[in-house]
């Protein structure tokens, strides 16, 4: 058995409906915005092969809803999957689980599974003690994730969770440690609009020196050295942020961070895969969006996809 290629090489998530990353990218390419749903389509996949993305992380259920497995949504959705396997890239599903919805959610994942032949799944768990936001107790854990490890197997089970298991919770790197034997791969949300944050130094005990503040590079690099502080021995696909909001930096300076980190980052053998979050909303601003047209340049001129990264 082998990792699925949907969890390897340079990727990218969708977030809620697919028709945000359609709708962000109707005008790609230039000239009148494509308005039918197969043009959207076709746009959309030239965009992300130009940017030289390997694989999509499609995301099929949110805290409160999933997305619809009938009508005209259903219909492009499963469009769009097709054409994206006509066009060599691979896909995954993706959604945000917590254990007051464990059930719930394993059901949607069940349906998904067999309505769209989904082969590869990412859990999405971020517990926020503090906030009472997706807690799990230890054992709904360890019975949603080995149920969903069941449906797949291991190398099609990923989890995405916090970039820095000892800085969040204390349940956080307990919850990972359940989940490790059940999963092949952890998706680290690494998104530098947060760094510095001199809770990571104080808690991790590492030096500025070494990781230099504002520097995505060094951040990824500092999480990276995290994980495996933390006694993880599962590889990392590193989630990057391609998104900006109001308490972000503007969409000006985020673009300038994921050049400096697409230019810059040199470990790509440390890990198996990298994936932008997220492929962006049709109506971006100042204020908030995601995947801008400085960034899409950006990205092109990285060639990520050639990366030679982890075995």
């Amino acid at each position: 058995m082998a990792i699925h290629q949907a969890f390897r090489g340079h990727g990218l998530f969708t977030e809620y409906s697919i028709n945000n990353a359609l709708g962000r990218f109707a005008r790609y390419g230039g000239g009148t915005p494509a308005t039918k749903p197969a043009d959207k389509i076709i746009r959309f996949v030239q965009a992300i092969k130009d940017m030289d993305v390997q694989n999509v992380w499609i995301q099929i259920f949110t805290r409160g809803s999933r997305f619809d497995m009938t009508g005209p949504a259903a219909t492009l959705r499963r469009d769009l999957i097709a054409a994206l396997g006509s066009a060599g890239i691979q896909w995954a599903g993706w959604g945000y689980c917590a254990g007051a919805n464990a059930q719930r959610d394993l059901k949607w994942i069940k349906d998904f599974k067999n309505d769209l032949g989904m082969e590869a799944f990412v859990i999405d768990a971020e517990p926020e003690e503090a906030k009472q936001k997706d807690i799990w107790t230890e054992t709904e854990f360890d019975t949603f994730v080995s149920s969903v490890n069941k449906l797949f197997g291991i190398d099609n089970t990923a989890l995405s969770t916090w970039p820095c298991v000892q800085v969040r919770e204390s349940s956080v790197k307990k919850l990972m440690k359940i989940a490790e034997p059940y999963i092949c791969l952890f998706a680290p949300q690494v998104y530098w609009m947060d760094h510095p944050s001199n809770t990571h130094y104080q808690t991790l005990g590492y030096s500025m020196a070494d990781y230099p503040p504002h520097d995505p590079v060094a951040f990824v690099r500092m999480m990276m050295r995290a994980w495996k502080d933390a006694g993880f021995t599962k590889p990392l696909v590193i989630s990057g942020q391609s998104y900006w909001e109001a308490h972000t930096p503007k969409k000006s300076v985020m673009g300038f961070k994921a050049n400096q980190f697409a230019m810059h980052f040199a470990d790509w053998d440390k890990i198996i895969g990298f994936n932008w979050y997220h492929a962006g909303k049709p109506d971006d601003s100042d204020i908030e969006g995601s995947m801008s047209d400085q960034m899409i340049s950006f990205i092109k001129a990285a060639k990520l996809g050639h990366k030679t990264y982890k075995a």
